[in-house]
């Protein structure tokens, strides 16, 4: 899905989905024309970020241990 899909399905501006991945929270696919391509369950890493955001906890520290989350998430 696009970048605007994924703000509409989740309510959080793209702005702040181009900073989720420079702060290495998403990873979407690039093409060559430069779009992003984010998979379905990118959905779910937003919810999970939004969630830990609004827990109080900085970008930085979130980063240190979303991947171990999501990937607790997808064995389910």
């Amino acid at each position: 899905m696009k970048i605007g899909e994924l703000a509409n399905q989740t309510g959080v501006s793209i702005r702040s989905l181009r900073y989720y991945e420079q702060m290495g929270l998403l990873s979407p696919i690039r093409h060559e024309n430069g779009y992003r391509d984010y998979s379905p369950f990118a959905v779910e890493q937003v919810r999970t970020i939004q969630l830990y955001l609004n827990l109080g906890l900085s970008t930085e520290q979130i980063a240190g241990f979303l991947h171990c989350v999501l990937k607790n998430k997808e064995a389910f």
